[in-house]
């Protein structure tokens, strides 16, 4: 081999490896998260959602669900595991049950799998619930030098911060005694370090009411609401409109239903979200076309848009 290819491919090999940065289009479900991954077995690619699950030690599969894929279930190994074109290796995963959302609960139903922190410790995350969702990845290097007393100390404090994170049952999480609404509020998981950091101050929520502005139920048609009572001063007027029990409910403020978790959608009727929701429905249910009211929850009555 010539010298000067000798030289090149020595100061090739010293240059500093470019860590990954990359961003992940991502569904939330109150505080949790997930997103499309490609694993590939025998060299078939497959794309399946996985729920980001960092207070998770170990990444798993669910067999019952990704062997609709056509995945081979006498092994739980990938050959390769792929996030938004960045590849992360093979990955030896674990096999559990992981498909909790179910329809009408959720607008759509997940996971065929976890990522957990065996593939996760290797990257800073950023969270951003804004529109649209995402995740933020940026892979580190290496981890810091920390002593190894007070690397645990720090790592158990940092897992204790991590378990009251990516609940399925609320959006609104308290985190070293204070509180946050992850459905507003993006949030760092910075695993080298054990640090978790949110974007902002604490909040203080707004009381809720303690009844909605209205009960309701998942209609079959089109995942819409159906209105099952109603609450709140000035109904006569709601009525005239067409707004009662039976009424189809379409959007909360511009948003549509059909889209929403369960959990969503009460936190906008208690009013924890605004002090006003407006609401867009079908008049005499398709029959009279689409209409909107309003409802203020300091005055707790209906009023005009």
């Amino acid at each position: 081999m010539k010298a000067w290819v000798r030289i090149a491919l020595a100061l090739l090999i010293a240059l500093p490896v470019e860590a990954a940065e990359f961003r992940t289009p991502a569904r939330r479900y109150s505080g949790a998260y997930s997103i499309k991954v490609t694993l590939v077995q025998q060299g078939q690619k497959i794309v399946i959602p996985v729920w980001v699950k960092p207070d998770q030690e170990k990444s798993t599969l669910d067999p019952g669900q990704i062997v609709y894929t056509g995945w081979d279930t006498r092994t739980s190994k990938a050959e390769e595991v792929i996030l938004s074109g960045v590849s992360i290796g093979p990955r030896q995963f674990a096999w559990a049950r992981s498909d909790w959302a179910v329809a009408p609960e959720y607008p759509k139903n997940c996971c065929f799998g976890v990522i957990g922190r065996d593939i996760l410790d290797r990257f800073k995350l950023r969270f951003v619930p804004g529109d649209p969702s995402h995740i933020e990845w940026v892979e580190q290097a290496e981890k810091p030098g920390i002593p190894l007393q007070k690397r645990a100390r720090k790592k158990a404090d940092f897992e204790k911060s991590l378990a009251a994170l990516f609940s399925l049952r609320s959006e609104i999480v308290r985190v070293s005694g204070s509180r946050y609404d992850l459905s507003v509020t993006p949030f760092e998981v910075d695993f080298t370090q054990a640090r978790l950091s949110f974007d902002g101050a604490p909040f203080e929520p707004r009381v809720a009411k303690a009844n909605p502005v209205f009960q309701f139920e998942f209609s079959s048609f089109g995942r819409d609401l159906e209105v099952k009572g109603l609450h709140g001063a000035n109904q006569g007027l709601a009525k005239d409109l067409g707004f009662f029990s039976g009424t189809r409910v379409l959007e909360l403020d511009g948003r549509p239903v059909s889209g929403m978790t369960r959990q969503e959608i009460e936190s906008i009727l208690h009013g924890r979200k605004g002090k006003r929701v407006e609401i867009s429905f079908w008049k005499d249910n398709g029959r009279g076309g689409k209409n909107r009211i309003v409802f203020d929850f300091d005055k707790n009555v209906f009023t005009k848009p």
